[in-house]
């Protein structure tokens, strides 16, 4: 039965064809252009010639070469003409490793492009590419290729120091995956409010200009007491990269201050310390002092102030009669958007006259040069505050050792002190009166000595560096004397044995004082100091004297005595107490 119905349909199909009812098929087509040898071949692509590139985010580069067509035409077997061999077109075909199919274009071929640009690249991934030559006999084999593409990634986001007034958000970007040159880069900053539906877009251009370059978006319009995340891509013509994340939590101005604290330097010199705290830099910072009622800005940072600062302040400047033991009040503000936040605090000048606060030191460096027989000695040391004379003790002062005023003009140093003398004036006698109108009885247990040797030597040779604690540098004589601290001494600046073989008044040489303000370090009298760094067990003096030679008067020049009530009419004192034990019963007497 099935072998008759086909019977039938053979019948019927050349009945009809007889009758011109359908038309014939083609006869086949005798060329093949992809057989080189054929009379139709066709100039293709050269094997391995096509590279592929990511040109922009939007746009992938193709590459190629097609054969050498002088080889071809020159091929004595093979007889081209220059028309044939040629193609007329290119064949381009994509897919993204998603696709089922790929998509064809066909663009017209030039002898002088050998390139392709692809801008319908609307997503990242993996591309395949398939190339072929064209012309009316057919097409060339196909060349394929296929490239990864990918937008820059958003790398090292971080927040950097934030302010009252702004929060950098920071990252890199590294666009050496395109190989366009782009002038700018565009990028989508996304701001959520942490555990909320709340979000703001922000999309910014940046000047590009190198792989490592850090780019910085500022935000200024944030709120206070808030925790945000950001999200940070990089923003293609057609579409963005993966974002990165940061959170961070902007809190609330600080209502109290870490620590805020005061020293008295001298009787009319404070410090002031304060250390307000938070994770925030405040818009600005001030310090006020108020003396005798009236209030004076001392201190005021709009630009970039931190929340932990310092201040040495001298009263002098603002008011005329600052005396020993003056009352001041400090009040610190500290300002972040619309909230202004105040600390005051009380305070008073060193309720004694004619001394000046040497502060802690680390690692000082302790050197001693003993002409005589010239012993070095060298050691490190670490030394805690403590108060010492700025003048060698006065006749006036050992005679009256609870006396307490300014220095007199042309008082001459009390000389001819043995170790003992000295001993015994520092610990037993001397103790100033508290003239101030602060009732302060138990300063009468802070206690006076004759100054260890290496606290003298940071009194006479340290440029102290406050932040750090430690010395900057070290000066050998006063820091006034000409060519600088190691200048060979003239009488000008010290007194030594070419300058009249005299005492002179300890105000003599009001041009050359230490870092610390300290007079007559060097030569005069040379002063007693506790022998605690030293090669030898003998009681010591320092400084040198006015019947010392120029390299005897050094701030590093020792003179051993062996005998402890042995006296000298160059042999002077001045005394110091610990800063520690003062400031602790000084300040509750001054704000109980």
């Amino acid at each position: 039965m099935l072998f008759s119905k086909r019977i039938l349909i053979l019948l019927l199909f050349f009945i009809f064809s007889s009758c011109g009812i359908f038309d014939p098929p083609p006869p086949l087509d005798p060329c093949n252009t992809q057989f080189k040898g054929g009379e139709c071949y066709m100039q293709a692509m050269q094997q391995d010639s096509l590279s592929i590139n990511s040109y922009r985010d939007n746009a992938i580069m193709l590459n190629y070469l097609l054969e050498d067509l002088s080889i071809l035409l020159a091929d004595s077997t093979i007889s081209y003409d220059s028309v044939s061999v040629r193609p007329d077109s290119l064949i381009i075909e994509r897919k993204l490793e998603s696709d089922s199919i790929y998509t064809e274009f066909i663009i017209p071929y030039s002898d002088y492009e050998y390139f392709y640009l692809d801008t319908m690249v609307y997503d990242t991934g993996l591309y395949h590419y398939r190339l072929a030559t064209k012309n009316e006999n057919g097409r060339s084999l196909y060349e394929s290729s296929s490239i990864n593409h990918q937008l820059p990634q958003i790398d090292s986001l971080s927040i950097g120091v934030k302010t009252c007034s702004n929060i950098p958000i920071l990252w890199k970007c590294n666009i050496d995956v395109f190989s366009d040159t782009y002038a700018t880069l565009k990028f989508q900053i996304e701001r959520i409010i942490y555990n909320a539906d709340t979000d703001t877009i922000y999309n910014i251009e940046l000047p590009y200009l190198h792989p490592d370059s850090i780019y910085i978006f500022n935000d200024t319009t944030f709120d206070l007491g808030t925790i945000y995340e950001y999200k940070v891509a990089f923003q293609g013509r057609t579409i963005n990269s993966l974002s990165a994340t940061v959170q961070t939590d902007i809190p609330d101005p600080q209502i109290y201050v870490n620590s805020l604290y005061w020293i008295p330097i001298s009787s009319d010199i404070m410090y002031l310390n304060w250390d307000i705290g938070g994770d925030l830099i405040y818009d600005s910072i001030k310090v006020s002092n108020q003396i005798s009622d009236i209030t004076h800005t001392i201190y005021q940072n709009n630009d970039a102030p931190t929340t932990a600062d310092y201040l040495l302040d001298s009263l002098s400047t603002y008011s005329n009669g600052i005396t020993a033991g003056h009352k001041v009040k400090y009040i610190l503000q500290w300002y972040c958007q619309e909230d202004v936040n105040t600390r005051s605090i009380n305070a008073a000048t060193l309720p004694y006259y004619n001394m000046v606060y040497i502060p802690d030191v680390s690692d000082y460096e302790y050197t001693e040069i003993f002409t005589s027989d010239t012993i070095y000695y060298d050691s490190t040391i670490s030394s805690s505050a403590f108060y010492i004379d700025t003048y060698e003790i006065t006749d006036n002062v050992y005679n009256n050792p609870n006396s307490n005023t300014p220095i007199e003009a042309n008082s001459f140093p009390m000389d001819s002190l043995s170790y003992d003398d000295a001993n015994i004036f520092a610990e037993e006698y001397r103790q100033p009166e508290n003239n101030s109108s602060i009732l302060c009885n138990n300063l009468n247990e802070v206690i006076f000595k004759v100054p260890e040797d290496y606290e003298w030597q940071i009194a006479s040779r340290c440029q102290y560096n406050w932040e750090n604690k430690t010395c900057d540098d070290y000066f050998d004589y006063p820091i006034n004397i000409e060519e600088g601290g190691n200048a060979i001494p003239s009488c000008t600046y010290v007194n030594f044995n070419e300058c009249g073989g005299e005492v002179q008044a300890v105000d003599q040489y009001s041009e050359s004082i230490t870092p610390f303000g300290l007079y007559g370090t060097s030569g005069n009298l040379m002063e007693w100091v506790v022998n605690n760094n030293s090669s030898r067990e003998d009681f010591k003096l320092i400084g040198g004297s006015f019947l010392s030679t120029s390299d005897q008067i050094k701030t590093t020049s020792v003179h051993y005595i062996s005998l402890a009530e042995e006296g000298d009419i160059a042999f002077g004192l001045r005394a110091v107490f610990d800063a520690n034990e003062f400031l602790y019963i000084w300040r509750d007497c001054v704000d109980p």
